[in-house]
């Protein structure tokens, strides 16, 4: 089975904490107009295996802001890649 690096990716991404750990994935929160029309919840994309036990409960930390995972964690079909939906505290 082909094995990709898939951490090169992620290389110039920002490093969120997941509860004590800290983890370089893919930060993104889309922008919508002053009526919030196309505005959606903040996404961090990662690699599945660098999430800690009991990620889904964690206070997930980016710079000074707080989150917590809102809904099912979605992975990619090779189960490699996990994007959470994130709820801000």
């Amino acid at each position: 089975m082909f094995s990709e690096d898939i951490s090169v990716f992620f290389a110039d991404g920002e490093t969120l904490t997941v509860g004590s750990t800290e983890i370089l994935g893919k930060f993104d929160e889309p922008s919508g107009d002053e009526a919030g029309i196309g505005a959606t919840r903040p996404t961090f994309m990662c690699e599945t295996a660098l999430l800690p036990a009991g990620f889904i409960t964690a206070s997930i930390a980016y710079g000074a802001r707080s989150f917590r995972v809102k809904g099912s964690p979605n992975r990619d079909e090779t189960g490699r890649i996990t994007t959470l939906e994130l709820e801000e505290q």
